[in-house]
């Protein structure tokens, strides 16, 4: 654990891999293996939002950020989209497919659509909202548009697809390192849009996602939007091609200036 953290604070409950990942799927060096069984974790919420390292809140924000509605359901939009690749080694187009194709072994689209059609032809998503009527005689899904932000879960659509898919999911969760083979929790959110289990809101209501460059003149609007808090979070992706570390501290001033003091979760 990191040494400025304060793991005495109440609010924080530290859960190691041994805590809740089976035995059987330990060790793992692949982030596939922990998400698919976060559900496992001792005492987590129905609904809880799951947040990677690289993601960062700017502002305070309220639960309707995450969860919303008289059914209090995750918040999040349900864009049609098509699965691209970029390069043959790029394993995460391949896991989006895979997740796809689970999909589609379960759900109809045209029929899904039907029975959720104000949660995927809805004004929040603007122009996409068209796209999606346009191909609403599709049977097959083909792909979804992603954010790569924190996404909003309900524990039981965890639950209910290892119910479903037992075999698939423990196939993923054996594997030690990342497979093209793989599943990932991109399939537990599609999950929950074709099952009608959310909130629609605009794609880019809770932040945006930033890649970073090289020199610092390349990423002002990075350094803007955190000085600014101009959206609630963001995502800084470092990409394998950048020196990361003449941004780091550009970063780090940028962040001191709207968190110039420890949170209770630092000693």
């Amino acid at each position: 654990m990191p040494k400025w953290l304060n793991i005495d604070n109440p609010k924080l409950n530290i859960a190691k891999h041994s805590d809740f990942i089976p035995q059987k799927y330990l060790p793992t060096f692949s982030s596939q293996p922990i998400e698919l069984n976060l559900h496992r974790i001792n005492g987590l919420a129905e609904r809880f939002v799951y947040f990677n390292d690289d993601m960062f809140l700017l502002r305070p924000v309220k639960r309707e950020l995450f969860f919303a509605g008289k059914d209090c359901l995750p918040t999040d939009f349900a864009i049609t989209s098509t699965i691209s690749t970029t390069t043959k080694e790029d394993m995460m187009p391949f896991i989006k497919l895979n997740c796809v194709t689970i999909l589609n072994g379960h759900f109809d689209k045209k029929e899904q659509m039907k029975k959720h059609f104000s949660k995927w032809v809805n004004l929040a998503y603007g122009w996409n909202a068209l796209r999606n009527l346009i191909f609403y005689g599709q049977h097959r899904f083909k792909g979804f548009a992603n954010n790569h932000l924190a996404f909003s879960f309900l524990k039981s659509e965890y639950e209910d697809i290892w119910e479903k898919e037992y075999e698939s999911l423990d196939d993923t969760s054996s594997h030690k390192f990342r497979s093209k083979l793989d599943l990932d929790n991109w399939l537990i959110r599609y999950w929950q849009l074709t099952r009608g289990n959310f909130y629609p809101i605009g794609r880019h209501v809770k932040g945006k996602v930033y890649e970073i460059y090289n020199g610092v003149e390349q990423n002002q609007e990075l350094f803007k939007s955190i000085e600014n808090q101009a959206m609630p979070m963001i995502c800084i992706n470092d990409n394998d091609n950048v020196d990361f570390e003449p941004m780091k501290e550009r970063i780090k001033q940028a962040f001191d200036k709207i968190l110039p003091e420890k949170s209770s979760f630092e000693k």
